[in-house]
């Protein structure tokens, strides 16, 4: 009998010392776990950031491309307006030209014709004076 208390001793030490290094296995599986846990906690809340800055920058170039293309717009009117703004002025400027430009040459077609008749007088004149 005492060899088998021995034995069952001997037995107990080493289901002790195997449950001892199963507990010891245990309590680092346990850490280790809580460890991934936190690293997956974290990781996701950062996913999830990076994912809200990814839509925020999204909305912020949509946002912006069409503030350009609202001003491209607004450049197109606005040159339009400026281009329309020119030839009307120039068409204005053209057409005072051409009303001071037939102006002049009714003024000088009048004195063209008064100066031939002067000559023509003066032709008149002389030949009644002075016949050949």
């Amino acid at each position: 009998m005492i060899i088998e208390t021995t034995r069952k001793n001997e037995e107990n030490e080493i289901f002790q010392n195997l449950n001892n290094d199963l507990e010891k296995q245990i309590t680092a599986l346990k850490r280790q776990l809580e460890s991934e846990t936190l690293l997956r906690i974290d990781l996701e809340n950062k996913n999830k950031t990076l994912r809200e800055e990814l839509e925020f920058n999204e909305q912020v170039h949509v946002t912006h491309i069409q503030q350009i293309k609202e001003q491209q717009c607004y450049d197109i009117i606005h040159n339009d307006g400026l281009r329309q703004q020119y030839d009307d002025k120039l068409l204005q400027e053209l057409q005072q030209i051409r009303t001071q430009n037939e102006q002049e040459i009714i003024l000088l077609r009048e004195e063209i014709a008064l100066q031939y008749e002067k000559k023509n007088i003066v032709n008149f004149y002389y030949k009644i004076y002075y016949p050949m």
